[in-house]
């Protein structure tokens, strides 16, 4: 698993890079997060599998950070987006999330 979060610059970007790594690195799990869902904040959220919190990427600024805490493996294996909404679904952990943006 990569450690940090890979910004991908479209191909017609008046940027001199076509992509780089943004946030801070995060080398204590495997399989970290899955999937990531663009929300109405203008934000991406990533759902944590083997990884306390959720991981919160602001496409504005490129600022990275984890929010929530949620203990244990297994916990999320993807999920849907509604107009205010995301609901995640439950993985092995039998958990269930939900987060509202």
């Amino acid at each position: 698993d990569a450690d940090r979060v890979l910004k991908i610059l479209p191909i017609d970007s008046q940027e001199p890079e076509k992509t780089q790594l943004i946030g801070p690195a995060f080398d204590s799990a495997h399989n970290k997060w899955q999937n990531g869902y663009f929300a109405r904040d203008g934000c991406i959220y990533a759902i944590p599998l083997n990884i306390e919190g959720v991981l919160r990427i602001d496409s504005a600024t490129d600022e990275v950070t984890v929010v929530g805490s949620f203990e244990g493996g297994d916990k999320w294996e993807g999920g849907v987006r509604s107009k205010f909404v995301m609901k995640i679904v439950p993985g092995p952990s039998k958990q269930s999330s939900q987060s509202y943006s």
